[in-house]
C-alpha cells in the first residue's frame, strides 16, 4: 500500500502485482468472481489501518510490465464495490456455514478451462435439468 497523509486522515492505494497478463475487469468484481482488490482495500479500512481510505487499487502484470486492472474506489462508477464486495463476502460465508456449495458457473467458458471436469457436477446437473427451461452452462 502506498499512503499519503492530508489532514490527519490517510488515504492509500493498494497494489496487488500479478504474474499472469490477463486484463481484470471491475465486472469481475461486481459479480464477486474477482475480489482481491476490494478484500485488500475492507482490511487495509477496517484490520490493518482502522480510518484509513482506501482511494485506489490495481493490478499490475510482473511479466508485461503493465497495470491490468483499476478499482477507482471514489469514483461514482466503482464507489459501490467495497458495499457490493463485503456483502458478497458475507454472503459467501454464510453459504460456507450452512454446507451450500451450488453450482453456478460464471460463463461457458468457465467449464472448458476447469482442471477439475472429471469431478465435475456440471454435467450432473445438465442431465437433471435437461426437461427444464433453466440454461446450464
Amino acid at each position: 500500500a502506498q499512503l499519503q497523509s492530508e489532514n490527519e486522515i490517510m488515504d492509500a492505494r493498494v497494489i496487488d502485482y500479478k504474474t499472469g497478463s490477463r486484463s481484470i475487469t471491475i465486472k469481475e468484481a461486481e459479480q464477486g468472481r474477482n475480489l482481491q482488490l476490494p478484500i485488500y482495500a475492507l482490511a487495509m479500512r477496517k484490520a490493518i489501518m482502522p480510518g484509513i481510505r482506501v482511494n485506489a487499487a490495481s493490478y499490475l502484470s510482473i511479466s508485461s510490465a503493465r497495470p491490468v486492472g483499476r478499482i477507482d474506489f471514489e469514483s461514482g462508477e466503482h464507489a459501490h464495490i467495497s458495499d457490493r464486495a463485503e456483502y458478497l463476502i458475507k454472503s459467501y460465508v454464510s453459504q460456507i456455514e450452512r454446507g451450500v456449495f451450488s453450482i453456478r458457473p460464471n460463463g461457458r467458458d468457465v467449464c472448458k478451462q476447469c482442471q477439475h471436469v472429471s469431478a465435475c457436477r456440471i454435467a450432473e446437473l445438465k442431465s437433471v435439468m435437461e426437461d427444464s427451461d433453466a440454461e446450464v452452462y
